[in-house]
């Protein structure tokens, strides 16, 4: 039997994930209370299709360059991220008008932070998403990162300070390995 989750005044926001195995979105529905708690209100995963796999795949190959297939990707990726969402809300009967907001990494099409102009580019169009679901979405976070001087991974460690570091208060390190591997170290 499915509960239907307590919403108070604390926030709700929602967090879309894309790996690089294209095997799925996974979507979160959180609530931040006022104290810096979170709470798991919902999960959600989407299958990405093999067409659309696929497709995200050829145009990830390093001599791929084609403008037109990207920016189409970015809206069929954007609309899947919008379905995500939409259906994470219904699984946890939760109307839209609930979530401040959604954070959405995208789908990963090249990352570069060394190169000599750094740059990331990831496709899944937020203002499809925002469009859709009608909830204000955030998006681009790599590039803010990398544009900071950092290595285009900004939500990893501060996702880890938050939730690991109150129970590890002495030195640790995480690594989080997938298709590109993260490490934090928190003092």
């Amino acid at each position: 039997m499915m509960t239907t989750p307590v919403l108070t005044d604390a926030s709700c926001y929602i967090g879309l994930m894309s790996g690089t195995s294209l095997d799925c979105i996974d979507a979160v529905l959180v609530q931040l209370q006022t104290d810096g708690t979170m709470t798991i209100l919902a999960t959600q995963s989407v299958p990405i299709v093999d067409a659309l796999r696929q497709k995200i795949l050829a145009l990830n190959a390093p001599c791929t360059n084609d403008l037109a297939r990207s920016l189409a990707l970015d809206v069929q990726m954007g609309e899947l991220l919008a379905q995500a969402v939409l259906s994470l809300l219904s699984c946890a009967h939760v109307q839209p008008a609930a979530v401040r907001a959604i954070g959405s990494h995208g789908q990963t099409l090249r990352h570069e932070p060394l190169a000599a102009h750094p740059y990331s580019h990831q496709i899944g169009n937020a203002a499809i998403i925002a469009e859709r679901t009608g909830i204000t979405t955030v998006y681009d976070f790599r590039m803010r990162d990398i544009a900071a001087g950092g290595q285009g991974a900004p939500l990893a460690s501060a996702f880890h300070r938050a939730v690991l570091k109150p129970k590890h208060p002495n030195d640790c390190v995480i690594i989080n390995i997938g298709g590109m591997s993260n490490v934090t170290l928190l003092q």
